[in-house]
């Protein structure tokens, strides 16, 4: 065998051994298995460079990116674990009428995954006194839901029944009269029936127009 062909398998057999290492390190870099990285990549000879690092989410895990000046390519390591979803505010796609209910969900602000839904109960044509959310029960929900609304919170609520204690307005004393008619004092709502059955607390009287008469609430 010449001296000239010895040299050409010599220099072929070379590359062959650094195209393998090459090769080598882009698998492990590309599926994350190479921990300690920029010791093993320099063992081949690269010159890393922490370009960039991406953040871990709900859909994807999170990554480093480096950059080796001397081949001219990016590798990913140190991956983290994705985080949990972020919900977002209760969310109403489909607002309940008197005919049908209507529908409301909690999605995931970064993938939009739908993480809660409930059905909004169908409005009836009747309004019940201190049912500020329109379940068909007066509890500590209507309560609740009237707090936020007095908080400027964008929440459902049956206008017809906000006014609580029957004085015109709308405002905290209508959020103490829920809370003393629901703690069963002797008041009563706007509204109320003289047989409240499963509301609790103590009903109104009404004449024969329909008109409710309260005392003020201090």
């Amino acid at each position: 065998m010449s001296r000239a062909l010895k040299k050409i398998l010599g220099l072929l057999l070379s590359l062959a051994i650094v195209l393998s290492a090459l090769m080598s390190v882009s698998v492990f870099a590309e599926i994350g298995d190479v921990t300690g990285g920029e010791e093993r990549l320099d063992a081949y000879g690269h010159s890393l460079v922490l370009r960039s690092e991406v953040s871990a989410t709900c859909k994807n895990q999170g990554y480093k990116i480096f950059y080796c000046e001397t081949c001219n390519q990016e590798y990913f390591f140190d991956y983290t674990p994705m985080v949990d979803h972020t919900p977002s505010d209760w969310i109403i796609d489909v607002n309940p009428t008197q005919q049908a209910a209507g529908h409301k969900y909690i999605e995931c602000t970064v993938c939009k995954t739908v993480l809660s839904e409930e059905v909004i109960p169908q409005l009836t044509s009747e309004h019940l006194a201190g049912d500020i959310n329109r379940d068909g029960k007066v509890n500590n929900k209507d309560l609740t839901r009237l707090f936020q609304y007095l908080s400027d919170w964008e929440v459902e609520v049956d206008e017809a029944v906000l006014d609580v204690n029957g004085d015109g307005k709308i405002n905290n004393k209508d959020l103490t009269r829920l809370f003393q008619y629901l703690s069963d004092w002797d008041v009563v709502i706007y509204g109320a029936p003289e047989n409240t059955g499963d509301q609790g607390g103590t009903g109104g009287k009404i004449d024969g127009n329909g008109t409710i008469y309260l005392p003020e609430v201090p």
